[in-house]
């Protein structure tokens, strides 16, 4: 979360946007869909099975498809609609868009699961991986 504020504070130099429109973009793109991740996660962690594919599966794709969606449906739903745009149109858009960010980030997780664990602050070896047998 804390690296959003510098890069919003870039984005809103770049975009000349004023602070409190860059403010509002944070918390909607950034600060609501990590909130709502987190949330998510940890009810992963606690209903479902502690599996590697359950891990990659349900925390780095479908937690993202789900959070995203959320998020965008939520800021619809609490701001005004532009100008001739339709709500459920809308929605199925925000849905196709956290489609594509939960099919990064589960490769990502995935990559990183095998390559980098100790990226990612959610998983843990002893966790999601079987004990390892003794050798007979």
């Amino acid at each position: 979360m804390l690296s959003l504020l510098p890069i919003a504070a870039g984005g809103a130099w770049l975009a000349d946007l004023p602070w409190p429109r860059a403010v509002e973009l944070l918390a909607w793109n950034g600060v609501l869909p990590g909130t709502l991740a987190l949330l998510l996660g940890l009810a992963t962690r606690a209903l479902l099975p502690h599996h590697l594919m359950v891990y990659i599966l349900a925390r780095g794709f479908f937690g993202t498809l789900l959070a995203m969606s959320l998020a965008g449906w939520a800021q619809l739903l609490w701001q005004p609609l532009p100008a001739g745009g339709d709500l459920g149109l809308l929605m199925v858009g925000r849905w196709l868009i956290a489609w594509g960010d939960a099919v990064l980030t589960g490769m990502l997780c995935a990559v990183f699961v095998a390559f980098r664990p100790e990226w990612l602050a959610t998983y843990s070896d002893r966790r999601y991986l079987p004990p390892r047998q003794p050798p007979r």
